[in-house]
């Protein structure tokens, strides 16, 4: 995403639960439609690497997908 959308990632901290990025964003794109692309591309590549990727669950037990459904 950072080559594609001319995005610089400048740092990050890895956490056990989420990340911290230190980006620059060109003018021409939104923070919100950067972050997620971004938050979309890494799920994706995390998925490929890794078959028993662990779903995303809401604080009531439920995945993000039933929510939606």
């Amino acid at each position: 995403m950072a080559k594609w959308k001319q995005c610089q990632i400048h740092a990050w901290h890895i956490e056990d639960e989420h990340v911290h990025l230190y980006i620059s964003i060109p003018p021409k794109y939104s923070v919100f439609s950067s972050i997620q692309i971004l938050k979309g591309k890494t799920s994706s590549w995390l998925k490929k690497k890794q078959r028993n990727f662990p779903r995303m669950h809401s604080e009531a037990g439920a995945t993000m997908s039933q929510l939606s459904d």
